[in-house]
């Protein structure tokens, strides 16, 4: 009998491997032809590698949400609010940013200034290195806060970001071992209170939020701004006026002037109306109040487009306990005495990101009173009112509960004007000398030194040729910052732009009585 041939092991068909594994490790086949493996050897080991890395995976999530449930704490920030920011901010100083190998980076200042060639007066695009911000990327970072272990996850999520960070939603979760979230707000409250600290000297100013964003349940009040707080003697205003404003508001803002008010069933509410000429410093003065009792200050401009009653009211709420709310130019918003309703005619007309037209109706002045003083009506702000036209408002919104103080701004005095030129060329009370750039009789540039006692004589000539009650603050002020250098051609030149600025008013032939070639700051 012929023997049977042996059985031998089913081959894999030829492009089995190439299915399994990847194309460009097909030069393995070779090789493992050489070492005289089975391709489906191989195949079965990776197999079962990547099931059982699979299976790992499953337990350790299994795993690690049941310790997250029941032994682990968390606390999770939005990024619309500015609580995010202070977390960012905190992290960035600290081990975990500096170790940290996922960075995204911000440019604080993403375009370049200009400076100006001293030597050729041409101006150039700034070279200098541009400040970077780095914040903790998305995804999950590790990092020790008083000996305890923390994790911190940042994910975007549904929605729009903040109006002071541009782009999607964020959401930033600390997590830590324990059941109790106490570590994580002693964390916070440490984050929240160094950005405080290094916002001591600062003002922040904020306006009402986008439609979109206010609609969308984010929050009401935007930063639009945060610069170093403007000193109180840079506010040009009658000496006593300003004491008044400040002894006042001082008083106001007493820790046991709230109970007093209390006890007494009196609305705890402060209201100032600022009056006068554009330019003469109100919201000056506004700012350099928030700045000096170290409060924030928020603006509404009543003729917002976006802005309607049913807006107000919340902002209102939403007001921090001590803060200034500036209303600006009150007269033009249309609440004038015996202002009726705005009619079809008068809505406005805006669309946003390319929605549909809506029609918006201004806000009125029973709006706005049930905002300042109404039944549901926010307690502890300061309203300060600005207005050209005092006369044109409503008695009912300047009634006293109301509108406790009114102060006007009026047109510069001669103290004024000194003031202002011993500011704009003295910086502080301990500079004696002024160091000016100067040419010499050949030419050349030198320098002249002009003592303090010299700059205050110039600045008492050059007071003298400003009449009273004629230019705002700001127009003087605009003047001299032509000459900011150069007190010497301010002086000069006062009385020349006195002349065009009367010609300008068409008042030169009053104040020259009747000439309109007297010079200013004389008597006919």
């Amino acid at each position: 009998m012929n023997a049977s041939p042996p059985i031998s092991e089913p081959e894999m068909p030829p492009n089995a491997l190439d299915m399994l594994l990847p194309r460009h490790l097909s030069i393995l086949k070779p090789f493992l032809k050489y070492i005289n493996i089975e391709a489906s050897v191989v195949v079965t080991i990776c197999l079962s590698i990547l099931a059982l890395g699979t299976w790992l995976t499953l337990v350790w999530n299994h795993v690690y949400r049941q310790v997250s449930v029941w032994f682990m704490s968390s606390v999770i920030v939005n990024s619309d609010d500015e609580l995010f920011e202070c977390i960012l901010a905190w992290l960035a100083e600290q081990n975990v940013t500096r170790n940290s190998r996922t960075l995204i980076a911000r440019s604080r200042d993403s375009a370049g200034g200009y400076v100006v060639d001293s030597d050729t007066s041409n101006f150039k695009r700034s070279s200098a290195e541009v400040a970077m911000k780095y914040e903790l990327s998305f995804g999950e970072h590790i990092f020790f806060y008083k000996r305890r272990l923390f994790l911190f996850h940042r994910d975007q999520r549904q929605g729009l970001g903040s109006p002071f960070r541009p782009g999607p939603a964020e959401t930033v979760s600390l997590t830590c071992v324990g059941r109790s979230t106490q570590p994580i707000k002693e964390l916070l409250t440490d984050a929240h209170a160094r950005h405080l600290a290094k916002e001591e000297f600062l003002t922040t100013t904020r306006r009402p939020s986008p439609r979109h964003l206010r609609a969308g349940g984010g929050r009401l009040w935007s930063r639009i701004a945060r610069r170093p707080s403007r000193p109180m003697d840079t506010v040009v205003l009658d000496p006593g006026k300003k004491a008044a404003v400040i002894s006042d508001m001082e008083e106001y803002l007493l820790p046991t002037t709230e109970k007093w008010y209390a006890n007494r069933g009196i609305p705890y509410r402060r209201g100032y109306l600022f009056y006068g000429p554009s330019g003469t410093g109100k919201t000056s003065f506004a700012t350099a109040l928030a700045g000096t009792f170290g409060i924030d200050i928020f603006v509404v401009s009543l003729l917002e487009p976006t802005l309607t009653e049913e807006d107000l009211l919340p902002l209102f709420s939403d007001l921090p306990h001590q803060c200034i709310v500036l209303l600006e130019d009150v007269d033009s918003a249309g609440l004038a005495r015996n202002a009726t309703r705005k009619t079809e005619n008068d809505f406005r007309e805006f669309s946003y990101l390319g929605t549909d037209v809506t029609r918006v109706q201004g806000i009125s002045m029973s709006g706005l009173l049930n905002a300042i003083d109404g039944v549901a009506s926010h307690e502890g702000r300061i309203l300060v009112m600005t207005t050209n036209y005092p006369e044109k408002l409503d008695e009912a919104l300047l009634r006293p509960g109301r509108i406790d103080m009114q102060i006007e701004f009026s047109m510069a005095t001669r103290p004024q004007a000194q003031e202002l030129f011993m500011r704009m060329y003295a910086h502080d009370e301990t500079q004696t000398d002024l160091t000016l750039r100067a040419k010499t009789a050949d030419g050349e540039s030198g320098e002249e030194v002009i003592g303090r006692g010299d700059l205050e004589d110039m600045a008492s000539k050059f007071a003298q040729l400003i009449p009273d009650h004629e230019f705002t603050p700001a127009e003087i002020q605009g003047f001299l910052l032509t000459k900011k250098n150069d007190p010497k051609r301010a002086l000069a030149e006062v009385q020349e732009w006195g002349n065009m600025m009367m010609i300008a008013k068409g008042r030169v032939a009053a104040l020259a009585g009747g000439s309109g070639d007297a010079p200013l700051g004389r008597s006919a």
